[in-house]
């Protein structure tokens, strides 16, 4: 390696001198304090707490574990700043030994977040390979929207819950029968269960299964029930589909059962009109889509924030950890695609696929999982096809296990299991379309059947038709939704434990 001699005069030294004072005093205050990971479902750094320190910082970090976080400790950290004469801090630096390895902490703010990545070296001859992780850190509180507060868990649809559901035997605990088919359950932090139906009503269930309240929703029963979606403070939204000239609407529900209010959006194509529940920022902006082509970004009073005119679909969003938005499109021409989506409505990237109607899973390392006709597409965060795993018939909603294992279903007679790497791990027979996931890997299908991590049948429980997905509660709960758009004999909601 070439090396480079450096000649300085007495004077640049003095000046050197003085530069590294300055350096030793870098005020680290834009640092300091709690720093959260706001992806509540990471398998890495949960949590990162930077106090002051002379010199530098003391940085305690803390890893995903269950049921508790794992304390890595305190150790000392390094301040940097812009230059060798700034006290601007940019960032920090702490260095972790756990025996079997060695972990290097860097992160820098971005934009009121905090950037983190860790570098992990072995050190135990294991001949696994060493490995780098990037984390969105946030100076906010969490919110407890409950166990189960949109459609796949959260807005990444990972269908991942954080409870561990390894003692249900399936037994039966409650049900509740409606008139009509019933969409995909939320639950709240109290434990009360929304559920729409396409009879017409949204329904608030105690923990019993007795009704707390209905509303009626505009939603015709031709295109499904609504699919209930939480707030921060514990408000119910949810869309509508109808087919006419009066317009879908977004509506919003406080907990009692009062309707806050209602959005109207854009005609759609052939008399239809569709909006999709909507998924919620960090911030608490609700998107959503509509078949009139648009995408809707809402404050938390209903009132427009911005819309982006990007071929929407109608499809619920997925929103990534860095706030990226994800949705289905379809433009006039017919092709077909994933397009990500800035928080500010601009368009960062699209991607054509060969169709499909089911939103994109997101893993804790940013991959998105996209069905795409008969093909799973494992895609980056910057829009770059990483693999595809190809089935014999259109591929359904994916969900992720805690190990990254993808699950997802198939029209043709399947349930897939595929490691990350795109490789097949397992197959089972069955029509199941979507599926939940509990904190200890058990795999819930919407056809009633619970399946061990290793695709073997823990238990199953008869369902006569099935269009929602499953949720499950904060005590382990499995809520399966019956019926559906071709069998109307069973129109029930199932607790089951």
């Amino acid at each position: 390696m070439d090396k480079k001699l450096e000649f300085m005069a007495p004077a640049d030294l003095e000046g050197r001198k003085e530069a590294k004072v300055a350096a030793a005093a870098i005020a680290p205050t834009a640092l300091l304090g709690t720093w959260t990971n706001c992806d509540s479902l990471t398998r890495g750094l949960v949590k990162i707490v930077i106090t002051d320190s002379d010199p530098g910082v003391k940085v305690h970090a803390f890893g995903a574990c269950v049921p508790t976080a794992c304390d890595w400790g305190a150790v000392p950290g390094v301040v940097y700043a812009a230059d060798v004469s700034s006290s601007m801090l940019v960032a920090f630096s702490a260095y972790y030994s756990f025996g079997f390895k060695m972990t290097i902490v860097v992160g820098h703010l971005d934009a009121g977040s905090l950037l983190v990545e860790t570098f992990d070296q072995f050190t135990d001859g294991s001949d696994r390979s060493n490995y780098y992780s990037r984390y969105y850190m946030c100076r906010c509180i969490v919110v407890d929207r409950g166990a189960w507060p949109t459609v796949g868990h959260d807005e990444r649809r990972t269908g991942l819950s954080t409870t561990d559901t390894s003692g249900s035997t399936g037994a039966l605990k409650w049900k509740f029968v409606t008139g009509g088919f019933v969409g995909s359950p939320a639950v709240a932090v109290d434990g009360t269960v929304y559920v729409g139906s396409t009879d017409g009503n949204l329904y608030a269930l105690d923990h019993t299964g007795s009704a707390k309240w209905q509303v009626p929703h505009s939603s015709q029963p031709d295109f499904g029930p609504p699919d209930p979606v939480i707030g921060s403070d514990g408000t119910i939204y949810f869309g509508s589909s109808i087919f006419g000239s009066s317009g879908a609407r977004l509506y919003a529900v406080d907990p009692v059962g009062g309707i806050k209010w209602s959005f109207a959006t854009g005609p759609g194509v052939g008399g239809v009109q569709e909006v999709s529940s909507p998924a919620i920022g960090s911030d608490g902006t609700l998107y959503a889509t509509s078949i009139d082509g648009n995408l809707y970004a809402l404050n938390p009073d209903g009132s427009l924030r911005w819309t982006a005119g990007i071929n929407a679909s109608g499809q619920v969003p997925t929103i990534g950890a860095d706030g990226i938005i994800y949705i289905l499109f379809q433009a006039a021409s017919a092709v077909v695609g994933l397009r990500a989506v800035n928080p500010d409505g601009s368009t960062k990237w699209s991607l054509t696929t060969d169709g499909g109607d089911s939103p994109p899973a997101i893993a804790s390392d940013g991959t998105l999982y996209v069905p795409s006709g008969w093909n799973l597409l494992a895609v980056t965060s910057a829009g770059v096809l990483k693999w595809t795993f190809t089935v014999n018939g259109p591929v359904f909603s994916p969900v992720i296990g805690p190990d990254g294992t993808i699950y997802h279903g198939a029209n043709d007679g399947n349930f897939y299991a595929v490691f990350p790497n795109g490789i097949l791990k397992w197959s089972h027979p069955t029509s199941a379309n979507a599926a939940a996931v509990g904190a200890d890997g058990t795999v819930y299908t919407n056809a009633g059947e619970a399946l061990n991590p290793d695709g073997t049948v823990k238990w199953s429980f008869p369902v006569a038709g099935f269009e929602a997905s499953p949720a499950i509660g904060d005590d382990g709960t499995i809520y399966l939704g019956s019926g559906g758009e071709e069998i109307s004999d069973d129109t029930t909601l199932y607790a089951v434990g």
